[in-house]
């Protein structure tokens, strides 16, 4: 839908007006085009900075030209949500302009308002509207802007005192209650169990309707994707372990064996979610839509932070290793697992290769379909997930939106991917007479110290 407002008498109100409505926030986008820049690229660059975009970077990006700079909009268009772009003093535009506007509108299904602060439109514009359907408004009471903020939000940046959780250093999840009581004292037990009481509740509630979580590939994958989810916002490693051992309690309940990598590997070792990752805050999003327009830069970054490995590693995923709806990226990697080729043969090591999942934080998303969108009409989608990208760019803009990514000397692989399950209904002998009994453990309160008196 196209829509033409005729401010007749140039009113200032007018234009006033719509520019104190610009938000994008709320899916509102005015644009006041440069006086003297009639051409695709300036008209370009005009709509990337009322996005918000940084001009100055396109060079080092690859952003350069008329075509990039357009595609670039297209792919913010989609990202951000956008539903409605006015374009002010749009009578000085040409018909060109014009109809690239129209073609913009029609391709991200975003609203498109053409102020012309004129008596009426310029016929050789008026041309551009032929065969399709517009509405000319000559009260700005009537455009119908929106008012409400609809773009996805991440969750707020954790507290600071948060992520000074004690370590707690047992390795299996038998005891691993009892024994951080011990080496914590109450009331720091108190804290960390809260935590591993809500992920084992969580979890729960995911096994609930899920009887064969672990017989099929599918299933597996989607346990990793549940406890990437439920490490992806922790804010140190503590609270990561806490968490993942809450869930593995959970499926020992559910008759499954869930084995996780071993403590001191998950607080010192490892990589991935909850780990070597960042919580990706409305705060971090905002410094990355702030200082990149390159989408596929900006999905990359995001992509750093929220799997914990650094830009290297990221480089060969393909858009099959996203799921269609943006929630999870699936990594595939090379593992050195002990194997017995035949019942009778001693195992050895070989090579094999294991998925790990990560889950895909909400307010992420956008930043694929700008990408997805972002890539040429004739480029196979077959291309890698970042296409146009690389290392060196995504650890710039990452310096440049002051953003300490992931670092790991070579490729790493993420905790996921060590990650086994199977179902055990019963395991027999002392391991559940312990594991039962962990779980039933409810520590005496601190006795109260008696107060000091002074003697008389």
């Amino acid at each position: 839908m196209v829509r033409v407002l005729l401010d007749r008498t140039d009113d200032i109100a007018v234009t006033a007006g719509l520019l104190r409505r610009h938000d994008p926030t709320a899916g509102l986008v005015v644009v006041h085009p440069t006086p003297a820049g009639i051409t695709s690229q300036d008209l370009g660059h005009d709509l990337l900075r009322a996005l918000g975009r940084p001009i100055h970077r396109l060079a080092a990006e690859r952003l350069q030209g008329s075509r990039p700079a357009w595609r670039a909009v297209a792919a913010w268009l989609h990202a951000d949500q956008l539903s409605d772009l006015i374009v002010l003093r749009a009578h000085l535009l040409g018909a060109d302009r014009w109809s690239q506007l129209i073609e913009l509108s029609r391709g991200t299904g975003t609203r498109l308002t053409l102020v012309c602060h004129t008596r009426s439109i310029p016929s050789p514009l008026a041309q551009a509207l032929t065969k399709i359907d517009h509405r000319i408004l000559t009260n700005l009471e009537l455009l119908d802007l929106p008012a409400g903020g609809h773009r996805p939000s991440a969750p707020p940046a954790a507290d600071p005192g948060m992520a000074s959780l004690p370590r707690v250093t047992y390795p299996g999840v038998i005891n691993f209650r009892r024994y951080a009581f011990d080496q914590l004292g109450p009331i720091e037990f108190a804290r960390f169990d809260t935590i591993y009481r809500s992920a084992q509740e969580t979890t729960l509630a995911w096994l609930d309707g899920r009887p064969d979580a672990a017989t099929s590939d599918d299933e597996r994958e989607a346990a990793m994707g549940l406890l990437s989810e439920l490490v992806h916002d922790s804010p140190s490693r503590t609270h990561t372990l806490a968490r993942l051992r809450g869930a593995q309690a959970a499926f020992r309940w559910h008759g499954f064996k869930l084995t996780l990598p071993a403590s001191r590997d998950l607080l010192d070792v490892l990589a991935g979610p909850g780990l070597t990752s960042q919580p990706v805050t409305d705060q971090l999003l905002a410094q990355i839509r702030a200082n990149v327009a390159h989408k596929a830069i900006a999905a990359a970054l995001a992509t750093s932070l929220f799997t914990g490995l650094a830009p290297t590693s990221l480089m060969p995923l393909t858009w099959k290793s996203l799921t269609p709806g943006a929630d999870r990226l699936r990594i595939i990697n090379r593992v050195s697992r002990l194997q017995r080729p035949a019942p009778n043969v001693w195992p050895r090591r070989t090579l094999v290769r294991v998925p790990a999942t990560f889950y895909v934080p909400t307010a992420v998303r956008p930043l694929f379909q700008a990408a997805r969108a972002f890539i040429p009409p004739d480029e196979n989608i077959r291309h890698r997930l970042f296409w146009g990208a690389t290392p060196h760019q995504i650890e710039a803009m990452a310096s440049e939106c002051a953003i300490t990514l992931p670092h790991q000397e070579a490729p790493a692989i993420a905790w996921q991917a060590w990650i086994e399950i199977e179902r055990v209904d019963y395991f027999g002998g002392q391991y559940d007479v312990d594991f039962s009994a962990d779980q039933q453990f409810q520590p005496q309160p601190a006795p109260i110290e008696p107060s000091a008196t002074l003697e008389r």
